[in-house]
Parts: structure tokens; sequence; C-alpha cells
């Protein structure tokens, strides 16, 4: 649930941009198109069309607004236009959501060092990537919010998960430094 402080807040910072990968769950799509029909105007960003147009249709169909752009989470070049089209379409970007994650299972032994590298990629390229390029808008303007998406596999992660828990914890670190 949202408090009605967060709500507010929002409500006044409608310039949201999310970088994800995909909506993998239901209850995960139907959270994010009520927070988005409810509170703000999203620009998603994914490299895959079907996925934005799911998302787009899951918050218009909740009576929002959400602009989809193609984006490949881990280039940084997609990412720095993704935030300039925020910037041009609504002249701010008060919340940044660093959503894209890839979590494959298996041991060390079997993670292929491509696999490894796309990994990180998108859960640790792509994090850097949109706080590097939100970071000036955001001064500039005065303020806004980035929220990196964590897991609990940061602090334990359970077999064959040993990568993502890393890169995982790569974000705590990489957040809470950007905090101070």
């Amino acid at each position: 649930t949202l408090s009605l402080t967060a709500g507010s807040w929002i409500a006044s910072h409608p310039a949201f941009c999310t970088l994800m990968r995909r909506m993998t769950s239901t209850r995960r799509s139907k959270n994010s198109s009520f927070l988005f029909s409810t509170f703000a105007i999203p620009i998603a960003a994914s490299r895959n069309a079907d996925d934005l147009e799911e998302t787009r249709k899951a918050i218009e169909t909740n009576g929002g607004r959400c602009l989809g752009v193609p984006t490949d989470v881990g280039s940084a070049d997609d990412v720095s236009a993704l935030i300039e089209t925020a910037v041009k379409r609504f002249g701010r970007v008060d919340v940044l959501v660093n959503n894209a994650g890839v979590a494959p299972l298996c041991k060390l032994e079997e993670l292929d060092p491509d696999v490894f590298r796309a990994l990180m990629s998108v859960n640790v390229d792509a994090v850097y990537l949109g706080c590097r390029a939100v970071w000036p808008v955001m001064r500039k303007q005065g303020g806004g919010a980035i929220v990196n998406m964590s897991s609990i596999a940061s602090a334990d992660p359970f077999p064959g998960f040993a990568a993502y828990g890393a890169s995982k914890a790569w974000i705590n670190a990489w957040t809470k430094s950007l905090a101070e």
C-alpha cells in the first residue's frame, strides 16, 4: 500500500522514469500499473517492444498514461536518450526507478562468462548509467528521487545465485554512497 504522503509527493512530481527489463509477474504488473495510473506519468524503458506494450496497456487499463521508450538499459547512449526524452516531454525527471534485473540460477562452474557479463550489464551497468544520466538533471531542478531495486540475495544469496547476489550487493553499496 502507498501512504498518503508518498502518494501526494508523487502526484505533485509527475515525471516518473523507470528502467525495467520486463514485468515478470502479474502481481508486479498490477502494483506498478496502480502506482503509475494513480500518481504519475511513467516512461517505461525496455529493449522488448512487447514488454513495453504490455506495460502501457496495464497502466492505461487502470486509467493512467504511459510512454514506452525502447531502451537497452546496458547502453550509455540509450539510457542518456531515455532521460533526454523524459526532460523534453515533461521538462524534468522527478523519480528514477532502476528496476531492471536478471537472475540466472546456476552454479559457478556452469556460469558462462557471456551470461555473467549480461547479468552485470543489466543489474549493475544499468543502475550506474541511469543514475549517471539523471544526476545532473535532478541537481539542476533542485532534487528528485532515485529508487534502485535490490534483493535479499544481496545479503544472503542462496545456492546458484552468487552472481545475482553480488550484483545486488553492489547496488546497495552504490545507493548508500549516492545518498551520502
